[in-house]
């Protein structure tokens, strides 16, 4: 649900830039045909648009290697819940998604229940076979000002017998060029969008357009011109349905006469179209920027459950009022060959021996080799599950283990299963860790909590060959100079701290995706998930700055990818968290 809703933030944004544009040039052209072709075009960019940007952002930016296991994403510390307000952000989305779920559902009954009006309408007519058409005459005591629903044309008996002729030349139009088809697609984004004021102009602005097109083909029948708008005058009044038929007195009746004497628009008016290209740029531009981007993803994460994290109790209360960046990396998430960016929040897990344990440290423990060691550990000896395989499941586990004073891999447990089999699977792996180079605190061996995620994923529908059990080994992830220490070190020394976000106490994780490209450069720098601008804009800047990387490859040959770096901001704690 948190993905419609996301979803219909981001089309809204297009739609409603897209309208305006429309509005301010094209609206009052005199070319009926070309502004419904318009305005169905800006139905279908913009809610095609992001479809379509995900299906060709994997075409176009990095080749598909498929593997039978990858590594997503290696996690050296995580921020404690409890220090963070992903509650109450939690509750706020969890109720504006039970709003706008609501609007979509009232929207919905609304229109079930102008159609049963319109059945009901319908049936109570009797039935009148003229030129061909299906023509239903109600009584004059309804009061009902004449329209068309689908291939029905309905009428007053008074109606049918003083100007039945005209009438119906005005109705067929409507049928003839399928107007209910436009009509039900606009009710249909209306609900999907329902808060959006645009959506539901755009509908009004389609039956507007309906009825100059039906207007004129009446006019080039030969009617006459004055009876028609003496009729048109007449049924100025009279019930209407204002969602899903045609009816002879929308629309304002002095713009209706108006555009009858008008002269058709020359071909050059219509080339004014265009401005719907830059009006298009300006959207993007604006779903892009990093404030906008933060409450589309928001909107992404939101869900009607809720979800409790198991909390350590014993959580330092005495923290240092000095601000100054903590020089960790809170994660770093490598997304080869995707650009599926998503963030776990792992329970912290109990420790069953002695010793202080701390999340975030200023030298961060390594495996020996770096990152790049540590994923073709992953890779040599992981082997899929013969029964997961049988059972084509797959997923990501999350094991969360000690990395202890001596280096060694302590206390491994499952942070997210997946299944069974898996799940034992990334226990092995992770419990065969070689010791790490441990990290410091204060230039002291101290106790760091590890989280590693494991992705299995099956290479092909039936995986049971040898060669499918574990990861190609000719796939080289990106490697920034100096390994993870080198990125986390050049991080820490250039980070600044907003002065802003200091005297307001604001911490947080800014989630920076780019590309390190064939040639290792760091390109388009975006924020996929934000705290405040000033936050994010230091955290683009600083990813801005960073060196040339080692750039990934496939085959031997140097391939782009995908990098997401979650920056942490935090002020300094001095107390480590004491284990149980």
């Amino acid at each position: 649900m948190g993905t419609l809703f996301s979803y219909s933030i981001y089309s809204s944004i297009l739609l409603s830039v897209l309208y305006l544009a429309y509005k301010w040039v094209m609206s009052a052209e005199k070319q009926p045909r070309l502004n419904r072709i318009i305005l169905w075009c800006i139905y279908i960019i913009s809610l095609g648009w992001l479809p379509a940007s995900y299906a060709f952002d994997g075409l176009w930016t990095a080749p598909v290697t498929e593997t039978a296991i990858d590594l997503g994403t290696v996690t050296m510390a995580v921020t404690d819940p409890a220090e963070e307000s992903a509650t109450d952000h939690a509750m706020l989305l969890r109720i504006l998604l039970t709003i706008y779920l609501t609007g979509i559902s009232v929207v919905a009954l609304y229109t079930a229940h102008t159609l049963w009006q319109l059945v009901s309408i319908i049936r109570c007519g009797h039935r009148v076979e003229t030129d061909g058409c299906r023509i239903m005459v109600v009584s004059e005591k309804s009061r009902i000002a004449p329209f068309s629903f689908m291939r029905t044309i309905v009428m007053t008996d008074k109606d049918y017998e003083s100007a039945g002729h005209l009438i119906i030349l005005h109705e067929k139009s409507h049928i003839r060029l399928h107007h209910y088809i436009d009509l039900l697609a606009a009710q249909a984004v209306c609900a999907l969008q329902w808060f959006n004021p645009a959506a539901w102009l755009m509908r009004e602005e389609l039956k507007s357009v309906h009825e100059y097109q039906a207007d004129d083909a009446v006019i080039r029948s030969g009617a006459d011109i004055k009876d028609y708008q003496m009729l048109l005058i007449k049924k100025a009044v009279g019930a209407r349905f204002p969602s899903l038929a045609n009816s002879l007195n929308h629309s304002k009746l002095k713009k209706r006469i108006t555009m009858m004497y008008n002269q058709k628009s020359s071909k050059a008016r219509r080339l004014r179209a265009m401005v719907l290209v830059p009006s298009l740029a300006a959207a993007l531009t604006v779903t892009n920027l990093p404030a906008v981007a933060s409450v589309l993803q928001g909107a992404s994460e939101a869900t009607l459950s809720s979800s409790s994290y198991k909390v350590s109790e014993n959580s330092s209360p005495e923290q240092s009022t000095t601000p100054v960046y903590s020089g960790t990396l809170d994660e770093t998430v490598v997304a080869a060959y995707t650009d599926d960016v998503t963030e776990t929040r792992e329970p912290v897990m109990n420790i069953d021996y002695d010793g202080n344990v701390f999340e975030a440290v200023d030298i961060l423990p390594e495996f020996p080799g770096g990152l790049e060691a540590l994923l073709r550990y992953i890779c040599d000896n992981v082997r899929y599950p013969e029964k997961a395989m049988d059972k084509c499941v797959q997923g990501n586990v999350i094991v969360q283990f000690i990395v202890g004073k001596d280096g060694a891999v302590r206390d491994v447990c499952v942070a997210r299963p997946v299944d069974p089999d898996l799940d034992a699977e990334a226990v092995r792996v992770a419990k065969s860790l070689p010791k790490f180079i441990p990290g410091r605190q204060n230039g002291k061996l101290v106790n760091v909590l590890y989280t590693l995620p494991i992705n299995f994923k099956l290479s092909t529908p039936e995986p049971k060959s040898d060669n499918n059990k574990k990861m190609s080994a000719e796939e080289v992830m990106p490697k920034y100079p100096g390994g993870e220490n080198g990125l986390i070190q050049h991080l820490a020394k250039n980070l600044r701290y907003p002065e802003k976000a200091m005297k307001q106490g604001v911490e947080g994780k800014v989630v920076v995706r780019f590309t390190v490209d064939t040639e290792g450069n760091v390109r388009d720098p975006k924020v996929v998930r934000s705290v405040t601008p000033e936050l994010d804009a230091e955290a683009l800047r600083v990813v801005g700055t960073l060196d040339k990387f080692v750039a990934a490859k496939v085959d031997g040959k140097p391939v782009n990818v995908f990098y997401t770096l979650p920056v942490s901001f935090m002020l300094k704690r001095n107390t480590p968290r004491t284990a149980k």
